[in-house]
């Protein structure tokens, strides 16, 4: 099992792997972003990637000394042999209306560490183009690479 390696503490923030019931917890940040994502939906996510082991998948949520989650985090080890193994971030939300440059720094040094701990010299991070964290992202020293195309493709059929 690879050794964990803690991200550097920023501002009042901690990061954790959660758990299924952790993450439940955790919901509201991601219907703070994305509405449709409903509470079932979110938990039939969870659980499956929970199931993984954490050097495959996982999800890391931000919180404050408050106690209450403001950011999250899911990542997901590749190792396709086309590429140099990389951390993928699916999920990156940072959500402190206080201080959302330092929680935004926070999850991405948690990436940084969980690449490291997984021997991963490369984080890749899915963002929207022009949101807050995307610009701190590239200003923290990531830059655009290929482009993800999308086309919506009417009459397929629903899988969850």
């Amino acid at each position: 099992m690879p050794k964990e390696v803690k991200p550097p503490a920023i501002g009042t923030y901690g990061v954790e792997r959660l758990s299924p019931e952790l993450a439940v917890i955790a919901y509201p940040v991601v219907a703070a972003v994305y509405p449709a994502v409903g509470f079932e939906r979110w938990q039939r996510y969870v659980r499956t990637v929970a199931a993984a082991p954490p050097e495959q998948s996982g999800l890391l949520g931000l919180r404050v000394d408050a106690g209450y989650y403001c950011g999250l985090l899911i990542y997901r080890n590749d190792r396709e042999p086309w590429h140099k193994p990389r951390l993928s971030v699916e999920l990156f939300i940072a959500l402190d209306v206080i201080d959302a440059r330092n929680a935004i720094d926070a999850l991405i040094a948690a990436a940084e560490a969980k690449a490291v701990a997984l021997a991963c010299p490369t984080v890749q991070v899915r963002i929207e183009r022009g949101s807050e964290s995307a610009n701190r992202i590239r200003q923290a020293g990531y830059r655009p690479l290929g482009e993800l195309m999308i086309k919506e493709i009417s009459g397929t059929t629903k899988i969850n």
